[in-house]
């Protein structure tokens, strides 16, 4: 990855990174691009902000720590899926990586979100790329971000300016 960062970097102006976890090491790819990573964390807390959103229901891969920290950081609270509702999500996130999601696996995400949802969270992070996928056309709900999307408008508006 560092090595791709170095080649991207000579040519880029900037570098986007579609995926959250690649962010937990977003400095060391910096450095190597001696580029600026636009960060998909940074865009999706910036719109928490923006909303003024004060507890967060946050669902990814496994402990979604790569947004609950900076939430942490920012003094917001949030809420998470407990242990055993997140591994069969996992599961599925890696279904939709392998073409193979059905729709046992969009009940499953749609059920963690409304579990989110009744812990009176103001909003939900859908903190995996995977998982707007699977929420389909419910992952245009008001109280839902979905980090790539935020991402890729960022990436535009830098582009321009």
């Amino acid at each position: 990855m560092l090595e791709a960062a170095r080649q991207f970097g000579a040519i880029a102006d900037f570098l986007v990174i579609p995926s959250n976890g690649p962010h937990l090491l977003q400095p060391e790819i910096e450095r190597a691009a001696g580029r600026k990573v636009l960060s998909i964390i940074d865009v999706t807390l910036e719109e928490v902000r923006r909303r003024s959103w004060q507890r967060v229901g946050v669902v990814g891969v496994g402990d979604p720590l790569i947004y609950t920290r900076r939430l942490d950081s920012l003094s917001v609270a949030h809420e998470v899926l407990e242990p055993a509702r997140r591994e069969p999500i996992d599961a599925a996130i890696f279904r939709v990586m392998e073409g193979r999601e059905d729709d046992s696996d969009r009940r499953l995400v749609h059920d963690a979100v409304a579990w989110l949802r009744g812990r009176r969270v103001d909003g939900i992070i859908l903190g995996c790329t995977e998982l707007p996928l699977l929420l389909r056309e419910h992952a245009e709900a008001a109280d839902l971000l979905n980090p790539a999307q935020l991402l890729a408008e960022a990436a535009v508006q830098l582009a321009l300016a």
